[in-house]
């Protein structure tokens, strides 16, 4: 959608009715003969390692990685990027609630999520990790400045998009199976 012009902000309300998820459609019959699928988070950079692909989609933490640990020559284009939150949570009634808790308040802390970036150039999910991060440049444990790998920073985010799990959740199912039948024609 973003591709076909429409603004960031609109995303989820265009895709809300089936005029917009026919442009989605729309817009990937125009491509699909000039795409490479792929059904493994290594693929992308072996196919871009290789010269079949010139670009491709990718996972940010294998591309960090590969960057990162590695030394590879990957540029990062961040704009149209999709942000998908993870989310931790304690059920009702759950053994070890105690114990469930702490690692709960542990994980969601501003340092264990700036101390992740550590190993992986996973965004922290909140914004309080980041000044943490910019004041233990570099941050990376090979000693490589991560920051310019970070999704979330304010530069990377201008052209992201927060994908919506409540969307998602309502309208996976069809959306997926209507792709499926897409992608066998």
């Amino acid at each position: 959608m973003y591709a076909s012009g429409v603004a960031i902000a609109d995303i989820y309300d265009v895709l809300d009715t089936q005029a917009g998820q026919d442009m989605v459609f729309a817009k990937l019959d125009t491509i699909k003969d000039h795409v490479v699928f792929w059904s493994s988070g290594a693929k992308p950079l072996e196919l871009v390692n290789s010269g079949e692909v010139s670009m491709s989609l990718a996972y940010n933490g294998r591309v960090g990685g590969a960057i990162l640990n590695d030394g590879a020559d990957f540029v990062p284009v961040w704009d149209g990027q999709v942000l998908e939150e993870e989310w931790l949570v304690l059920m009702k009634g759950a053994p070890n609630r105690a114990a469930a808790l702490h690692f709960l308040v542990h994980a969601s802390s501003s340092q264990a999520q700036a101390d992740q970036a550590k190993w992986i150039n996973y965004a922290p999910m909140r914004p309080s990790a980041l000044p943490i991060m910019e004041a233990g440049e570099p941050w990376f444990n090979t000693g490589v400045n991560i920051m310019e790998h970070m999704p979330t920073t304010d530069e990377h985010m201008k052209g992201g998009i927060i994908a919506n799990p409540d969307w998602w959740a309502d309208n996976g199912q069809a959306t997926n199976d209507r792709y499926a039948a897409w992608m066998a024609n």
